[in-house]
């Protein structure tokens, strides 16, 4: 890895693979290997796969992105397909998908189960029921009684206007209080997009977290999140992006612009921006403040071998 401990200066004083490695560019030489075996059969109605993970404590990714290593895990996962005649109902797969999750100490993270099914209904439609329990142990707490019901869908029914929608409860690890803690959870999640000409898309979404302590019953956190994808197709060649979100749980605006210039196949120009703002009840009337911006301008061109 580099030797310049100034480009990591937000890690340096992390550790890894049991304090034997630091997260900072400090010129460290170590190696880590990931392994994936899998076996499976996909067949007209029945699907079934055996997988096997294994990300090394000393693993990183050159390129992509991984969310964890030191982990071993072992998944199982059984389906059935199902042709209705009807009009309505087109297919239907009821599957279950069971695993565990461990490390390389032989320390048990997760057991998992969970029952769902995939419903592909007229006018692109699609719904997705499903009860998950797991068992976890997280950050030295273990666990047991973790449950979640899940039911979320999704229809194209015109060529304007489509949703999409999800709704969660269930006995949730509140995984930002300290310590973890478990608590009844609710969860609410509305999107879709509008097309009112063939040039604009826009695409809002709604997100909704409640969670309560599970045995006092008191607020653990509450937040939403508004968000907006706005994309504007001037001709062929040109075209704009714009992102705005806020979190209400951080109290902090974004709003990203990007305009994006197609030269030809193989090149595109990008020139754009990112603004963060932070809402305080006190500043200047408003309650926002900006805390940070940034302007840059990307050359893509794809080189073929």
């Amino acid at each position: 890895e580099p030797d310049d401990t100034a480009l990591t200066s937000g890690l340096n004083d992390l550790h890894f693979d049991n304090g034997r490695h630091t997260a900072g560019f400090d010129g460290e030489s170590f190696w880590g290997h990931a392994v994936y075996l899998g076996t499976g059969r996909m067949a007209r109605h029945e699907v079934i796969d055996l997988s096997y993970y294994e990300r090394s404590p000393r693993f990183r990714a050159d390129n992509g992105f991984e969310p964890e290593n030191n982990q071993r895990k072992i998944q199982f996962y059984a389906g059935y397909n199902l042709y209705p005649m009807g009009q309505i109902v087109h297919s239907l797969r009821p599957y279950l998908r069971a695993g565990r999750v461990w490390n390389f100490d032989k320390l048990i993270k997760e057991d998992y189960l969970s029952l769902e099914m995939d419903a592909h209904l007229t006018a692109q439609t699609n719904i997705h029921p499903a009860i998950f329990v797991n068992r976890e142990n997280f950050r030295g707490v273990q666990f047991d009684n973790i449950w979640l019901f899940h039911l979320c869908g999704h229809s194209n029914f015109s060529r304007p206007l489509g949703i999409s929608s999800a709704v969660n409860y269930g006995h949730q690890i509140a995984r930002r209080e300290s310590p973890p803690v478990l608590g009844k959870e609710f969860s609410f999640y509305l999107g879709g997009y509008i097309k009112p000409s063939k040039r604009l898309l826009i695409e809002p979404s709604f997100n909704y977290t409640r969670s309560n302590h599970i045995d006092t019953d008191n607020l653990l956190y509450e937040t939403y999140t508004l968000r907006t994808h706005m994309r504007y197709q001037f001709n062929r060649e040109l075209s704009f992006r714009l992102i705005t979100q806020y979190n209400d749980f951080y109290r902090n605006w974004e709003i990203d612009p990007l305009i994006t210039y197609q030269l030809n196949p193989f090149t595109l120009l990008y020139a754009g921006s990112t603004h963060d703002l932070h809402d305080y009840d006190d500043y200047d009337n408003t309650g926002l403040k900006q805390t940070s911006r940034q302007f840059f301008f990307k050359i893509q061109y794809l080189i073929q071998m």
